[in-house]
């Protein structure tokens, strides 16, 4: 980029790429140019500095550089800086960080006729780019902006003519998605819908909840006429574009994949039966048909402890039964319970939508506490209590077992389930999107203290996803010397792979989306990030889309050294090159992207 340089440039030195914020240097924030000892030219704000580090602010976070790396650092004007990271940020089609840096380059100078210019170019190509593909509710907001800056431009307004035709169109196709669906005519509404999300991608806000009620109407149908399989996927689906009803639709969900699980059992298809009904409990993991059926399965194969904890798990009772016989009365005890006949011949399953209201009550006063084996709960409804414990032990062995990382704390974590999302943004200071978070601080030794968990009571995402996230956040940085020592990204990417599979679905389902209509974050850049973007699901899908090529690729066990390896020399970056053959981070980056096209 071209620099300008000032007689009393400070010579300073870099460092090691670090992390933090996604803001642009705002109004008339100083510019710096970073000139590195091997040549490299790093554009930004320093913004702390040391005997030892410099922390450079750039578009895309923060920058740690060691100053043994740095050759000296020279002053721009904000305006200078504005626009040629304006410029470089265009070329790259990174639109929205582009118009940023031109409106900073005009708050510098607002009479500057150059400025002016670049940030309208900017609008124009950013409304451009969203027209082209299909954003159209965006586009026409940003055809809107530039009119604001270009009064009467002519483009502009023929532009913004065509998208109210192509936004009206849109509004039909989910008009009528939505008649069909009041109608009941659920395959009427689901082609309707698909062809609304087709026309554009703005869709996907308003349709999604509807085609998540037509998919989960169509399993019901299904289920009544037997075909239990066609049930599952119909559920799966509703879920990838509705989460909200995984909990509502839980008994549904359980009754059809447990009636495969049950035909494999049967036809004595135990491996298929046992990795079913493993994915029923990750979604499920206290629902008493299905740890029924876990023990019976554990009975089959003479695991006759795992058998008797499951039958006991799913009475609530504890037991030490480790015999034949101790499971057996165990069985017939719950048989009893869920009025099972004949020794499980037959099985009825609950299919009725569960009533969520019971998890809103909430008592008056300070929390309340329950205490499971590894988990402090505080909160303000027993209930909902009671099934968090649930699963956050079932997914702390779950974690534990599938990555071997360790979770040997000293301290229980606490899990903080508020009364409102209002109480929960004012004891976190976090915005809505994020349903949850988790908090620890680092001791010297490495050792993680002061764990927490906080959410709300009405988190729609909370049993099933929002938990084992924000568990399996812990159970990273148990294993790791700091924070840090791992990118947010890769941090977010493991988490998710602990969510349900739909949940990845939609996450690969969004980035496919949006790589087709937003510029995807080079790896470079998303290995840097310590913060959270705009589109924080852009984030958390690339993030995940990372992990899992490196897990389906080299395996879980080398996908790990990421983070039991984070602290050895190189990092993470190091790590990753080893682990998948790259020279470079270029190089991996060829090599990610032939995957992400291949998967999606």
């Amino acid at each position: 980029m071209p620099a300008t340089s000032t007689p009393n440039a400070r010579r300073l030195p870099l460092i090691l790429l670090g992390l933090l914020c996604l803001s642009l240097v705002s109004g008339a924030a100083r510019a710096d140019l970073v000139h590195l000892k091997n040549g490299r030219v790093l554009q930004g704000e320093v913004v702390k500095e040391d005997k030892e580090y410099l922390v450079l602010r750039v578009p895309y976070g923060e920058v740690k550089l060691r100053k043994d790396q740095i050759e000296y650092v020279e002053r721009q004007s904000a305006q200078e800086y504005g626009l040629d990271v304006g410029q470089s940020l265009l070329q790259r089609q990174r639109y929205v960080e582009a118009v940023a840096a031109f409106e900073q380059a005009v708050q510098a100078k607002p009479d500057n006729r150059v400025a002016q210019a670049a940030l309208a170019n900017a609008v124009r190509s950013h409304a451009v780019h969203l027209h082209k593909y299909r954003r159209l509710d965006e586009a026409r907001k940003a055809y809107q902006r530039l009119l604001q800056l270009l009064p009467g431009d002519a483009a502009a307004e023929a532009a913004l003519k065509t998208l109210a035709a192509e936004l009206a169109r849109l509004d039909e196709l989910v008009k009528a998605g939505h008649k069909a669906l009041l109608q009941e005519d659920w395959d009427g509404a689901i082609e309707a819908l698909r062809q609304a999300q087709a026309y554009s991608p703005d869709a996907a806000e308003t349709v999604g909840p509807l085609l998540g009620a037509a998919h989960g109407a169509r399993a019901r149908g299904l289920y009544l006429k037997n075909d239990y399989a066609g049930a599952t996927r119909e559920l799966e689906q509703a879920f990838v574009h509705d989460a909200t009803l995984a909990n509502k639709l839980e008994n549904l969900y359980a009754a059809s994949a447990l009636s495969v699980v049950l035909a494999q059992f049967s036809s004595g298809e135990i491996p298929a039966a046992r990795a079913g009904l493993d994915r029923i409990l990750a979604f499920a993991p206290a629902n008493p048909h299905a740890l029924y059926i876990s023990g019976r399965l554990e009975q089959v194969t003479r695991d006759f402890k795992a058998a008797a904890q499951s039958f006991a798990k799913a009475l609530r009772v504890k037991t030490t039964a480790s015999s034949a016989e101790g499971a057996a009365l165990l069985r017939a005890d719950l048989e009893k319970k869920l009025g099972i006949p004949d020794g499980g011949a037959s099985i009825r399953f609950d299919i009725d939508a569960h009533d969520l209201a019971g998890y809103t009550q909430a008592a008056a006063g300070d929390f309340k506490t329950l205490e499971s084996a590894h988990f402090s709960i505080h909160h303000h409804n027993e209930v909902l209590a009671e099934a968090t414990a649930e699963v956050l032990e079932h997914h702390r062995n779950r974690i534990t077992e599938l990555t071997g990382l360790t979770a040997d704390w000293t301290q229980k974590p606490k899990v903080f389930l508020h009364r409102s999302k209002e109480e929960y943004m004012a004891a976190t200071q976090k915005p809505e999107w994020t349903g949850g978070i988790a908090r620890f601080a680092h001791q010297h030794d490495g050792a993680i203290v002061r764990m927490q968990i906080h959410s709300w009571q009405a988190s729609p995402r909370l049993l099933k996803s929002v938990l084992p996230h924000e568990l399996m956040h812990l159970i990273v940085n148990s294993n790791l010397k700091s924070f840090d020592l791992l990118p947010v990204a890769i941090h977010e990417g493991f988490s998710v792979t602990m969510e349900p599979e739909y949940r990845h679905r939609y996450y690969l389902g969004f980035l496919r989306t949006r790589l087709q209509s937003q510029s995807y974050i080079p790896l470079e850049e998303l290995l840097q990030l310590k913060d959270y973007p705009g589109d924080p699901d852009f984030f958390y899908a690339e993030g995940y889309a990372l992990v899992r090529y490196v897990t389906e690729r080299f395996g879980w066990e080398k996908a790990l050294r990421l983070i039991t390896n984070a602290h050895r020399e190189g990092g993470v970056e190091a790590e990753l090159l080893e682990l998948t053959g790259s020279a470079s981070i270029s190089d991996l980056e060829k090599k990610f992207q032939a995957w992400l096209k291949e998967s999606l």
